[in-house]
């Protein structure tokens, strides 16, 4: 997509990728949400634990202005793998109803937040690289692994 794009046409985009992830995931039982090997030990319940936790990370960010979780002595992969990590160990054990009222909640307050920047705002490359990578750059590479998944290795 052509940067800048206006709000309008970045809710849409941002709508679209959900969607299609929401596709995906509508043929899922709530056994096979729960069944490991989607990526590893993650099944999808952690998918959208892991979905949720970056899309909260994107609305922190747009309400305080700035960004503490990468820092530059680190690594920006090394810091990804160790919030993924975390999340993944905070999320294991809560149950697949919370974490999809969760995700749902998330996607609304997401596009709540993008709805309520001025259109000045977004224009500006950081925010919205932020939205994007939290976001519709974000949903696509998981929709792709659970649509891989779904044919190859889950029992669908």
């Amino acid at each position: 997509m052509p940067f800048p794009m206006r709000k309008t046409d970045i809710l849409e985009h941002i709508s679209a990728t959900h969607l299609l992830l929401e596709v995906h995931l509508s043929a899922l039982s709530d056994t096979q949400m729960t069944q490991p090997g989607l990526n590893g030990e993650w099944a999808v319940k952690d998918l959208l634990a892991h979905i949720t936790w970056w899309e909260q990370h994107l609305l922190r960010r747009l309400r305080t202005g700035r960004d503490d979780l990468y820092q530059q002595e680190v690594s920006m992969q090394a810091v990804t793998d160790r919030v993924n990590d975390e999340i993944f160990a905070a999320n294991r054990s809560r149950s697949l109803a919370e974490v999809l009222e969760d995700f749902h909640s998330s996607h609304q307050q997401v596009l709540a937040a993008v709805e309520a920047l001025p259109e000045e705002a977004l224009a500006q490359a950081e925010i919205y690289d932020a939205i994007a990578w939290d976001t519709f750059q974000h949903y696509p590479e998981h929709t792709a692994m659970l649509r891989s998944w779904i044919e190859n290795d889950s029992e669908v």
